[in-house]
C-alpha cells in the first residue's frame, strides 16, 4: 500500500471517514432537564447523553456503509487495484455522501424524540462537518461535479437504451441479423399426403370376369371362273388305251 498514489481528495474522503467512526461514539444528543431531575441523575449516575449508535435506529447503518465504501475506495487506489463496477467509486462514495449529508442535517434540525427534550450535543455538528467533507473529497476524486454528472448521465442513458432493447417484442426483426432470402418459385411446394381411406366394415366381392363371346365362322369363298362346279369328284372317265378290249 502507497499512500502517495492518493490524491487530494481521496486522502480527505480517507481521513474524514476514520473521523466520523470516531466522531459516531460521542455524544450526539442529550434530555433537557434541569434541577431535581439533573440532581437525581447526576446522583445516581445516569448518562442523559446518547450517541449516533444508541439514538438512532437506521441513520447509523447508513453511515457505517458510507464509511466502509469511502475506506474502500481509498484502500483501492493506494494498492493500485480496480474494481468491476459499472460507475466508478468515486461517484458511489459522492451520492452516499450526499444522501447522508442531508440525513444528519434533517436529524439535526428534527431530532429524535420530543424537540423540546432533546437537546443536539456536539457530535452532531461534528458530524455534519465531517460526511460534508467525505462528499467534497468524493465529488474532488473524481474529477469534478462536471465529470461526475456526465457520468451520471451515461449511466442513466445506458439503462435507458437497455430498457427500451428489453421492451421491443420478441418477433420483431433485429438489425445486426438481417431476414433470410425468400423461397424460390422453381422450388416445389411439398404436397399434402392423402388423406387415409375411410375404413369399412367389410369389402365388397369382386365383379365377375366377362364371358367370352363366340367367334364368328368364316364365310365360303365364292367360285371363282374357269372353276368346275362339280369339283374334281365330276370329272368324266378316260378312254381306255387302244388295245385293250
Amino acid at each position: 500500500m502507497d499512500v502517495n498514489r492518493l490524491s487530494r481528495g481521496e486522502k480527505i474522503v480517507g481521513a474524514a471517514a476514520v473521523l466520523l467512526f470516531i466522531d459516531m461514539f460521542l455524544s450526539w444528543y442529550s434530555a433537557n432537564i434541569s434541577g431535581a431531575l439533573s440532581a437525581a441523575a447526576s446522583r445516581f449516575n445516569v448518562d442523559t447523553s446518547a450517541t449516533a449508535w444508541q439514538a438512532f435506529s437506521t441513520t447509523d447503518i447508513l453511515l457505517l456503509i458510507t464509511i466502509l465504501v469511502a475506506l474502500a475506495m481509498v484502500g483501492t487506489r493506494a494498492m493500485a487495484r480496480t474494481v468491476n463496477l459499472p460507475v466508478s467509486l468515486p461517484l458511489v462514495v459522492a451520492a452516499l455522501g450526499a444522501l447522508m449529508t442531508l440525513l444528519v442535517l434533517w436529524r439535526i434540525i428534527n431530532q429524535p424524540g420530543p424537540n423540546d427534550f432533546i437537546n443536539v450535543e456536539y457530535g452532531a455538528y461534528l458530524g455534519l462537518i465531517l460526511i460534508a467533507a467525505l462528499t467534497y473529497g468524493a465529488i474532488e476524486a473524481g474529477g469534478g461535479v462536471d465529470t461526475m454528472r456526465a457520468e451520471a448521465e451515461s449511466l442513466q442513458s445506458r439503462e435507458t437504451a437497455g430498457g427500451s432493447r428489453a421492451a421491443a417484442p420478441a418477433g420483431a426483426t433485429s438489425v445486426a441479423e438481417p431476414p433470410g432470402p425468400p423461397p424460390s418459385a422453381a422450388t416445389p411446394t411439398p404436397a399434402a399426403p392423402p388423406p387415409a381411406p375411410a375404413a369399412t366394415a367389410e369389402p365388397s366381392p369382386p365383379p365377375p370376369p366377362p364371358a367370352p363371346e363366340p367367334e364368328p365362322m368364316p364365310e365360303p369363298a365364292p367360285p371363282q371362273p374357269g372353276d368346275d362346279p362339280a369339283g374334281p369328284t365330276a370329272r368324266a372317265p378316260e378312254d381306255p388305251a387302244p388295245g385293250v378290249a
